[in-house]
């Protein structure tokens, strides 16, 4: 039996960064990769910086709305194609319940073969408090978690990070809570133990939370110019919550790419070190409303045709 991670957590919460370090800190062992896509573009690969076995996106949406379809279909692909697989992780879309997505994981045809053997969930501490009263899933996601992990806690502070661990507390006073750090050991988070029982929600209980979101993608062949990228970028509304992706620029050393994002009001553009071919400026805006239009308008005005595009 294959012992299953899933990884929850709202949008910009640190997901992928976990993902990271956890591939990093087990360099020996075989673990393969389930990530949740937006759409059919493959953003969330071009963040994950290794990998020892197979790496899979669902596309097109929230994963809790596909899991009984294609979890089964994914996991047996990568148990037939890397039958080597000793972990698997799954991260959950910002926007999933992680309860259907848990039940796929527990009944057949996925439970013959696999089991999950945790789920955690995590948090963003500098930006929990303003989020979780406008986003309610991010509540459920707590509530659904096996543990918590508080990420961004230099940033947020020591004050901070203790009200947002009394917070989740309070909402959960069960949970174990635990802030993410470079320090902490590895084995907590994937320990293969025995498969243990859980009681599924029932169906129509599922809260299809994504629909209440706009999600736009701009995709570009031309470089960017960043100074502008980042202009329109900061000058976005509050109610865009999430903006992710890679943004490809010509510099004096020729076509380079950065990751570009934004969580809340931080705003971050940093080289984009994996190793795969880039051939585009893709980049994922979410949000309660997004003027698809304008943004589409000032993004175009940010290509740089001048530079070559390959």
């Amino acid at each position: 039996m294959i012992p299953i991670l899933l990884i929850t957590g709202f949008l910009g919460s640190g997901k992928t960064t976990f993902i990271n370090w956890l591939l990093e800190k087990h360099p020996d062992l075989k673990i393969s990769v389930i990530l949740n896509e937006f759409g059919d573009t493959k953003l969330e690969s071009q963040f994950v910086k290794q990998h020892s076995e197979e790496i899979m996106e669902l596309a097109n949406g929230c994963m809790c709305c596909v899991a009984k379809s294609d979890i089964p279909r994914v996991i047996s692909y990568i148990l037939e194609h890397s039958p080597q697989t000793e972990y698997i992780l799954i991260e959950a879309s910002g926007l999933s319940d992680p309860d259907p997505v848990r039940e796929a994981l527990q009944t057949p045809p996925v439970s013959n073969t696999a089991y999950l053997e945790s789920t955690v969930c995590m948090i963003d501490a500098v930006n929990f408090e303003n989020m979780r009263t406008e986003h309610a899933i991010i509540t459920s996601q707590v509530a659904d978690a096996d543990l918590v992990l508080l990420n961004k806690c230099e940033m947020a502070g020591a004050e901070q990070t203790a009200k947002v661990e009394s917070l989740i507390q309070a909402l959960t006073p069960d949970i174990r809570v635990l802030q993410f750090s470079d320090a902490l050991p590895p084995e907590i988070f994937m320990t293969k133990s025995e498969p243990r029982p859980r009681e599924p929600k029932s169906e129509e209980n599922h809260n299809h939370t994504h629909e209440a979101y706009d999600i736009y993608w701009f995709d570009s062949e031309y470089p960017l110019e960043l100074d502008k990228v980042q202009a329109v970028i900061r000058s976005l509304p509050a109610e865009i919550v999430r903006i992710k992706g890679v943004a490809r620029y010509n510099s004096d050393e020729g076509l380079r790419v950065v990751q570009v994002q934004r969580v809340g009001s931080h705003f971050t553009m940093e080289p984009h070190n994996i190793k795969q071919p880039i051939t585009k400026s893709t980049i994922l805006f979410i949000g309660k409303t997004i003027d698809q239009e304008s943004l589409k308008m000032q993004l175009n005005n940010c290509r740089d045709v001048s530079a070559p595009t390959a």
